[in-house]
């Protein structure tokens, strides 16, 4: 065999690749991109183009629930009771969502499009948030902040097309996609009626949570199962978006939000009413 012509296909081949990568990045995976250097994207996990979704959900944890079942983890030993976390719904992330199933997938994930250099939270974009994060997402300040943006930031702005040329321009996607999560974060707190069901130990109906957010197609409610009672865990917000892939105005969430078993099961197992749990509350 001729091995300059294999020299020739070879270098045709990588022309072509590199002219695909250059003029149809996508979140969804090449077989030729980079390697991953992150456990939380694979080739079967990357799916869809930045920028190209219907919605954001903003999924809003409640913090002592979560460290109430995981009291070791790092976020929950950072937090003591007196403070902001402890009584109040923390950052879980602000995700891409659809409004109808693309072939199976609800949302996109895992930009995959030159992941070797968008894929880690530039550290002056740590230290710009640190201090917002220790309030309204003490979960970022462990590894939690570099999946969010890894599964959801990376697929959320267009801009992350050019990000990957520089570590400045890099810095400034993360800077915006993070500082419209902390706008929302304060645009929308805690409601009395989840802080007053968290104290006395009543339980709060889910119709009057659903109410306080706009509406049963407004909100999902997750909910923890224990011993019988179900422990609201997280609540789930959606928004419009610009052109830019910025959140814009509340609007109402779609079904694959509301019929989802994860975002929205308070509701899909048909539960009335739910429990608000203190934090390292021991259940009965």
């Amino acid at each position: 065999m001729d091995h300059r012509w294999l020299e020739y296909s070879a270098q045709a081949l990588w022309i072509t690749t590199a002219v695909l990568v250059l003029f149809f990045p996508s979140c969804s995976a090449f077989d030729t991109k980079m390697s991953f250097d992150s456990k939380d994207a694979s080739d079967s996990s990357a799916f869809g183009d930045p920028g190209k979704f219907d919605s954001y959900v903003l999924a809003m944890s409640w913090t002592p629930e979560f460290c109430t079942r995981q009291p070791t983890t790092q976020e929950c030993q950072l937090i003591k009771p007196s403070e902001f976390a402890a009584q109040n719904f923390g950052l879980h992330g602000l995700w891409p969502q659809y409004n109808q199933s693309h072939q199976g997938h609800d949302w996109p994930q895992d930009n995959s499009t030159y992941w070797n250099a968008i894929s880690t939270v530039q550290e002056n974009v740590k230290q710009e948030f640190h201090q917002l994060w220790s309030k309204y997402a003490p979960a970022y300040l462990t590894d939690l902040v570099e999946h969010e943006w890894q599964r959801h930031g990376s697929c959320a702005l267009p801009a992350i097309l050019q990000a990957w040329q520089s570590k400045a321009a890099l810095s400034e996607v993360q800077s915006s996609y993070f500082a419209d999560q902390m706008t929302l974060m304060k645009a929308y707190p805690t409601p009395s009626i989840v802080t007053q069901a968290m104290k006395t130990g009543q339980p709060v109906a889910v119709s009057e949570l659903q109410a306080h957010y706009g509406g049963s197609q407004f909100v999902g409610l997750q909910c923890d199962i224990v011993n019988g009672k179900p422990y609201l865990s997280q609540v789930e917000l959606c928004f419009g978006k610009t052109v830019n892939g910025h959140p814009t105005a509340q609007v109402a969430c779609p079904s694959t939000v509301l019929e989802d078993d994860y975002d929205n099961n308070c509701v899909t197992t048909h539960q009335t009413q739910v429990y608000v749990a203190q934090l390292y509350q021991i259940f009965h």
